[in-house]
């Protein structure tokens, strides 16, 4: 049969307009129902094979804000890292001469708290000069880190960053603990050298939102874990992901 035997010879054969309409609605509605299905097939197998999101935060919630989890994150890198906790004064300097920690002094991009490591004991200095210049120290990739994000925020606000916290030995926290201060913890992350606090108690505001958007970046991109302590402390609290250097 060619093409020509195909066309209708008698109006019988020919169907109404309301007839083709009918078969015309039928063939769309059952090519619309198949793409909606391969559709919904589709989107259930690449939900099957997608890792899974982190739920976003609350509408107004600080992504930094420190919270239990957070620290329960921090302390199992750390120990994924294989790293070490610091045991005294001695112990800081024997790693610093071995080069497993570098010294953090002064630079022009960041300065350390003056009184960062003293704590009085029944009216007298708990530490000597040289021991809590010992604390003064972090793992090298660790320092690496501090150089970088410094770098960054002067070259933004030719400001310097005020470092308030770096690497604490168990003494030194037995010592806090002595001396009245109870929140301080012998599992943080300082004691392994990995981590530093950023003070933000004098920072005007449009310095500390850059900093806060730059430490959240460095968290979504895996090279460090960011929070903001509680309000008493005025501080970034900053984890090393990688201080193993790996």
């Amino acid at each position: 049969m060619n093409s020509l035997d195909q066309i209708p010879t008698s109006g019988e054969d020919i169907p109404s307009p309301e007839v083709e309409g009918a078969r015309i609605s039928a063939r769309t509605g059952g090519l619309l129902l198949a793409l909606t299905v391969a559709a919904a097939l589709l989107a259930a197998s690449d939900l099957a094979g997608a890792p899974a999101k982190k739920a976003s935060s609350p509408k107004g919630a600080d992504p930094l804000r420190s919270d239990p989890a957070e620290k329960r994150e921090e302390n199992a890198r750390v120990k994924a890292m294989k790293l070490r906790r610091f045991k005294d004064s001695k112990d800081l300097e024997a790693a610093i001469r071995r080069g497993e920690l570098v010294r953090v002094v002064d630079t022009a991009k960041y300065y350390v708290n003056p009184g960062m490591g003293f704590v009085m004991i029944k009216g007298k200095p708990a530490l000597s000069e040289e021991d809590r210049l010992a604390m003064r120290s972090l793992l090298p990739h660790t320092k690496a880190l501090l150089d970088r994000i410094a770098a960054a925020f002067f070259w933004k606000f030719k400001v310097r960053l005020k470092i308030t916290g770096l690497t604490r030995s168990e003494e030194y926290v037995l010592l806090l603990r002595e001396s009245g201060n109870e929140n301080v913890s012998m599992t943080s992350t300082h004691r392994n050298g990995c981590t530093f606090d950023l003070g933000y108690e004098d920072m005007p505001e449009d310095q500390r939102a850059w900093l806060h958007a730059h430490l959240k970046n460095l968290e979504d991109t895996g090279v460090a874990l960011a929070t903001r302590e509680n309000d008493d402390q005025l501080c970034f609290h900053v984890v090393d992901a990688h201080a193993d250097g790996k």
